[in-house]
Parts: C-alpha cells; structure tokens; sequence
C-alpha cells in the first residue's frame, strides 16, 4: 500500500493505493483521506529584523557576526541594488528564535557596526500586489477624472451662456 500526496487549492489530499490497475478500472476513490490542518493556514512567526543606519562598507559576514552576539542567526544579508552592486545602506538579519528577536530590537540604536549605531526594527511582511485590482481601480479613477473634468467644462460654458444672455 502506498501513500501519494495531491494538492489542491485550499488542501492537501492524501490517496492510498493499493497499486494503479485498481485505480484505472473505474473504482471510486473511497480511499481518499482530507487533511484537516491544511485547510487553515497558520500566520508563520517573523523572525526577521530590518536593520538600518548600515555603514556602506558592512558586508554580510559582518552583520552576521553583529548579530551572532544576540542569538542564533540563521541569515543575514545587505540590501544592494540590483546590476550595479551598491549597497542601500539597509539589510536584513534571519534568527533561529523568537525570542532572539525580542532580544535584538532591545538593542535599537545601540548596537554599533563599524563605529555607527545601528536602527533596529521588527521587519513587516511584504504586500503582495493583484496587478489586476490595481489597475481596475487607475481606469476607476481615470474615468471619474475624465466625468470631473467634463462637468468642469459644461459648468463653466454654462456660467459663460447665463452670462450672456443675462
């Protein structure tokens, strides 16, 4: 008996199969066992810091040991920009544990890389972007733009005609 994982859009479905000839002769899938934990997705525990104030000569060895005094750092890495290599002046520090993370941003504008203090600030998750619904909402927004202006312009050969004939 073997134990295959299936994918879906909300949960992973797991099917045990005797051996394939049964599967292709029609039988249903009587067999098929829905993970429950799947279905609810657990907000991951951030265990990121965002470090700012970086000398543009601090490399990511550096920072790694800057931070290895805290606790445990699983990655640590310097912002660069992309194709020319020239450090932005920010990075970013991974720990092994929460706590450690707690432990690093006590030590916000104290700690010192190369003889500058350094900004540290619990690092957010990025946004992601529907392309889609931003650009429903720019054509939304053109078009009332466009009905504004167009008021705009009735409104004042409206004012113009009264004017005139006044």
């Amino acid at each position: 008996r073997r134990r295959r994982r299936r994918r879906s859009a909300d949960m992973v479905v797991f099917v045990e199969e005797e051996n394939r000839e049964n599967k292709d002769c029609g039988e249903d899938d009587d067999d098929v066992v829905v993970n429950e934990n799947a279905k609810t997705k657990e907000k991951k525990e951030n265990r990121d810091v965002f470090v700012r104030n970086l000398p543009h000569t601090t490399t990511d060895e550096a920072l790694e040991n800057a931070f290895s005094e805290i606790g445990l750092v699983r990655q640590a890495w310097v912002a660069r920009e992309k194709g020319t290599n020239v450090h932005r002046g920010f990075g970013y520090v991974s720990f092994s544990m929460k706590e450690d993370v707690e432990e690093a941003l006590k030590h916000n504008m104290k700690l010192e890389i190369e003889g500058r203090k350094i900004g540290i600030l619990r690092s957010k998750e990025k946004e992601k972007v529907d392309f889609k619904e931003r650009k429903r909402l720019r054509r939304e927004m053109k078009k009332k733009q466009e009905e504004e202006e167009e008021e705009e312009i009735c409104s004042r050969s409206t004012r113009s005609y009264s004017y005139i004939h006044t």
